[in-house]
């Protein structure tokens, strides 16, 4: 009864599909498959090259696809009745996971409809949830004036939030379509961010870009200028805007915006859990993290991490292994983090309270040993959540967002050099690391926070003066060598699995200076972590990798 469309023709009806609903009358499959095809559609009259496009009016809300590389809804259309289908088109390529739409929507038809006598258009749900109603469809012309930016296909910040001591130049870009049936002549794009409490503007840029036929895009349009910021705490508001020398029929299409913020020490890609994903994969255990680029890390220490879990509650007393690693890719752009590429910085082992609440946050440590991590210049850093011991059972929902896109900023800064990674993702035992994770728009909501260093600190580790070598380990043994010579007057040797658990210890003589043999043959291949503690009370950190045939 509180199911309401917002469409001309609410009230004579409407196709409804409520995917959750089946779902919980206990089907056999967590995903729903539905269909509505419109009857025959004779486009005879309409003169062949009209552009035309599917109008109608939908209330929607969607979850995971059925299928890997499907969409949750769809259209198909034919040109013989419905004998054959033309591929899936994703009817809402703007949708934000689990959070509902409820108005008009248009989508574009090929040209080859017009002047066909059969056409059908089919209406395609498959997902796990939720619904989706349907209301005064219809096949229009499209306006004689319409350039558009399409959904999601610009570029925002390259972080939600980025520390004020932390920042880095920046591009902007947009992909332009002309939607209409006219030509579009001194077609401009333009580019404005402004401080939201002042509503002054700190960038603003335009692209002229001429003529564009009907049908026509402007791809990879790149503004001419980097953002620059001023180096304090703000909160901004970007928007574009794309122009021709016509009236636009549909303005409201030329404008999208987006949100910001410099902060004191808060690195983070999300603006707030709002949802939970997993990976679509039979393996429970997985690895996933953000990646934040430090161009000033030096005096700077890692203090905490923060990350989100969306189900919580389903994994109380279960623990987490959440890392920070170093890492400098071997190429730009790379595809992969490989363990000669990054180092274990941190390991904190952290264990899920017994009362946590669906979409928690938590908050720890970058080490559980070290505490505070210090950081260098020009790095890249992962900061990662570990599933380490499922339960066999329970999948780990990480917390997480789709209200952010990074795909364009991504594209637009391996252009201007330095690209802005957003994730990575690895399936233990693979110690490889996929930089493209669970996609552009799945963000997780893993932040880093930092802090300048406030000098010597009681208990803290030093970074490893310790060369370790071969790393990859190929053999059975590991070498430390002192460089400088180093005298701890003795102490202990600890190492450590990806998981956190001690796997070796080992004495470190009073005797050692420059060289120690440590054996590793009974450890498996993986990454490990060393902790050399000596009785001087300093703590020697690194990690390495054995890596045999």
């Amino acid at each position: 009864k509180d199911f309401q469309l917002c469409s001309p023709g609410a009230l004579n009806g409407a196709m409804v599909l409520n995917a959750t609903f089946c779902v919980l009358e206990g089907l056999p499959t967590p995903f729903t498959e539905a269909e509505l095809i419109s009857p025959p559609i004779d486009l005879s009259a309409v003169p062949p090259g009209t552009r035309l496009a599917l109008r109608f009016y939908q209330l929607v809300m969607v979850a995971n696809p059925s299928r890997d590389s499907g969409f949750v809804t769809s259209i198909l259309y034919s040109l013989d009745g419905g004998q054959s289908w033309s591929e899936p088109i994703d009817a809402n390529p703007g949708l934000e996971f689990q959070k509902p739409f409820c108005g008009k929507t248009t989508l574009p038809l090929p040209e080859e409809l017009a002047g066909q006598a059969e056409v059908r258009i089919k209406f395609w749900f498959a997902g796990s949830a939720f619904f989706w109603a349907l209301d005064d469809v219809a096949v229009v012309m499209r306006p004689d004036n319409d350039l558009r930016i399409p959904p999601r296909r610009f570029a925002i910040a390259p972080n939600f939030q980025t520390p004020a001591s932390q920042l880095t130049p920046f591009p902007l870009w947009a992909d332009i379509e002309n939607f209409g049936q006219k030509p579009q002549d001194f077609v401009t794009l333009r580019a404005r961010i402004e401080n939201v409490a002042t509503r002054e503007p700190v960038f603003e840029e335009q692209l002229t870009l001429g003529s564009l036929p009907p049908g026509g895009f402007f791809l990879d349009s790149l503004l001419p200028s980097l953002v620059v910021l001023p180096p304090e705490p703000a909160l901004y508001e970007g928007r574009y805007d794309v122009a021709a020398d016509l009236a636009d029929a549909e303005p409201c299409n030329n404008r999208p915006a987006f949100d910001f913020e410099i902060t004191e020490e808060v690195f983070a890609k999300d603006n707030g859990l709002r949802a939970g994903f997993t990976p679509n994969r039979p393996e429970l255990r997985y690895e996933i993290g953000t990646v934040y680029y430090l161009p000033r890390g030096e005096g700077y220490d890692a203090t905490r991490i923060t990350f989100g879990i969306a189900n919580a509650h389903q994994l109380r007393n279960r623990t987490l292994t959440i890392r920070l690693y170093e890492w400098h890719p071997d190429s730009l752009p790379d595809q992969t983090a490989s363990p000669d590429e990054y180092e274990l910085l941190g390991l904190n082992i952290f264990t899920i309270p017994n009362d946590a609440a669906p979409n928690s946050l938590f908050s720890v440590e970058p080490d559980g040993d070290l505490g505070r991590v210090p950081l260098q210049d020009d790095t890249y850093y992962m900061v990662t959540v570990d599933y380490a011991n499922p339960d066999g059972v329970t999948r780990l929902f990480i917390g997480a967002t789709d209200e952010l896109n990074y795909e364009n900023q991504f594209r637009a800064s391996q252009l201007a050099g330095r690209p802005h990674y957003v994730q990575v993702l690895r399936f233990p035992p693979k110690t490889e690391f996929s930089t493209g994770g669970i996609g552009f728009q799945r963000i997780p909501v893993i932040r880093l926070h930092i802090a300048r260093q406030t000098g010597v600190r009681v208990g803290d580790g030093e970074r490893l003066p310790l060369r370790l070598a071969p790393n990859p380990v190929p053999g059975d043994r590991l070498q430390l060598f002192g460089e400088p010579p180093l005298d701890l007057g003795g102490g202990t040797v600890r190492i450590f699995d990806a998981a956190g658990r001690e796997v070796g210890r080992h004495v470190l003589p009073e005797a050692f200076v420059s060289r120690l043999s440590i054996p590793v043959g009974d450890l498996s291949n993986g990454l490990y972590r060393i902790l050399v503690l000596g009785n001087d009370g300093r703590k020697l950190w690194g990690s390495f990798v054995i890596q045999r045939p």
